[in-house]
C-alpha cells in the first residue's frame, strides 16, 4: 500500500485530491493532511508517507522549504510539488530542493493518477527490499548459521542506514523493530531473553548511529553465544555447530583437536567430514576467515597492522603479511591504501552528484 500525505492550505484543494486518489488508485492510502509546511515536516516523521503532494505557497514555511527539509532527512520520500505558478523561478527552486515531480494547478485527475502510478512499483521494491533482507537475516538465525547471520546483518544495517541517513528518529525506530524480530527468533529457539531484552532497552539511550549498530550486533552475538555455549543444534547439524564454533573463535588460533572435542567427534572423523562438506581442509578454512576479518579491519578501522596481526593470532607480523599477500596479491598496507582511495573516490562522486 502506497502511503500519501496531502499538504495544501486550501481545504477544497485537499478534498479534490482525496477524491481523485481514492477513486483512481486502489493501492493508495491517504495517511494525513495539513495546510502548513511546518506541520508537513512533523507529520512526515510521524506518519512515514511514501508520497507527499506539496502546495508551493502556504503561510509560514512554504512548500519549497518544507520539501527541502523532508528530502534532506530521507531522499527516498517522493515529493510532488503543486503550484498555480508556471514560472521558471519556482521550478528551479523545486529542483534545488530535490523534489521528484512538478504539477501545475488546476491539475487534471489523470495527471495526478499518472504521477502516483509512476512511483508505486519503486516504492514496493524499496519496502520489500528492506523486509526481504530482514527475513533473510532471521532465516540465518533460525538455521543457527552464525557467519551467514553476520553477513546478512551487515546488509540490513547498511540498507537501513542509507535509507534513513538523515532521520535518526526513524532509524532508531527501525533498529528497535529489528531487535524485536531477533527477540522473537530467540524465543522460538528457546533462549534466555533476559540479557538480550536488556540490550534492546539500551537502544533507547543513544543518538549515535555507530553505537546503535554496535548494540544491535551485541544482541546478535549474544544469541549465538547461547546457541554455541549450550550446543542448541539438531543431531544432524554437526557441521553447522563446527562452523559456528570456528566463527566465534577463529581469531584465537584454534585447532582441529579443540573443535573436535567441542563437538564430541574424533579429530580424524571431523577432518574427513569438514573436507567433504566444505571442499577444503580445516586449516585453509580458518586461515581464510582470518584473512577476511583482516580485510574488514584494514578497510574499516585505523588499527595498526601489528595489532590486527596479533588480534588474529599471527604472532609474527611478517608471517601475517606473507599469508595476506598470498591470499590477496597485496600486502596489508597496500590493501588499506587501495580501499582508502576507493572510499575517497566514492565520496567525491557522491558529493558531485548532490551538487
Amino acid at each position: 500500500m502506497c502511503r500519501i500525505l496531502l499538504v495544501d492550505d486550501e481545504y477544497l484543494e485537499r478534498e479534490a485530491l482525496r477524491i481523485i486518489i481514492n477513486r483512481g488508485v486502489e493501492e493508495a492510502q491517504i495517511v494525513g493532511e495539513t495546510g502548513f509546511g511546518k506541520n508537513a515536516v512533523q507529520l512526515t516523521e510521524e506518519l512515514d508517507p511514501d508520497i507527499i503532494f506539496m502546495d508551493i505557497k502556504m503561510p509560514g514555511m512554504d512548500g519549497i522549504e518544507a520539501s527541502k527539509i523532508i528530502k534532506e532527512k530521507n531522499r527516498d520520500r517522493i515529493v510532488i510539488i503543486l503550484t498555480a505558478y508556471d514560472e521558471f523561478e519556482f521550478a528551479h527552486k523545486a529542483i534545488k530542493a530535490h523534489v521528484d515531480d512538478y504539477i501545475l494547478k488546476p491539475a487534471r485527475p489523470e495527471t495526478i493518477l499518472r504521477a502516483i502510478n509512476s512511483y508505486i512499483e519503486s516504492i514496493k521494491v524499496r519496502r520489500n527490499s528492506t523486509q526481504m533482507k530482514i527475513q533473510s537475516l532471521m532465516n540465518k538465525i533460525r538455521k543457527r548459521d552464525y557467519k551467514g547471520a553476520k553477513e546478512e546483518f551487515q546488509k540490513v544495517i547498511q540498507h537501513m542506514t542509507l535509507l534513513y541517513s538523515n532521520d535518526l528518529k526513524e532509524l532508531k525506530a527501525k533498529c528497535k523493530d529489528l531487535a524485536d524480530e531477533m527477540l522473537k527468533i530467540s524465543a522460538e529457539i528457546g533462549l534466555n531473553l533476559d540479557k538480550i531484552d536488556k540490550m534492546k532497552s539500551e537502544l533507547n539511550f543513544s543518538d549515535d548511529v555507530y553505537l546503535i549498530e554496535q548494540n544491535l550486533f551485541r544482541i546478535l552475538n549474544e544469541i549465538f553465544k547461547e546457541i554455541i555455549d549450550k550446543k542448541l543444534y539438531d543431531l544432524q547439524e554437526d557441521i553447522n555447530a563446527v562452523l559456528n564454533y570456528i566463527e566465534r573463535n577463529f581469531h584465537k588460533g584454534i585447532s582441529l583437536e579443540e573443535v573436535a572435542e567441542y563437538i564430541n567427534l574424533s579429530p580424524y572423523y571431523l577432518s574427513k567430514l569438514f573436507k567433504k562438506e566444505m571442499e577444503m581442509n580445516f586449516i585453509t578454512y580458518v586461515t581464510n576467515r582470518k584473512i577476511e576479518r583482516a580485510k574488514e579491519l584494514l578497510e574499516n578501522s585505523n588499527l595498526p597492522i601489528l595489532n590486527i596481526s596479533l588480534d588474529l593470532s599471527f604472532n609474527e607480523p611478517n608471517y601475517f603479511s606473507k599469508v595476506f599477500k598470498k591470499a590477496t596479491g597485496m600486502t596489508p598496507s597496500q590493501y588499506r591504501d587501495k580501499k582508502q582511495r576507493e572510499k575517497r573516490k566514492k565520496a567525491e562522486k557522491l558529493k558531485n552528484n548532490l551538487m
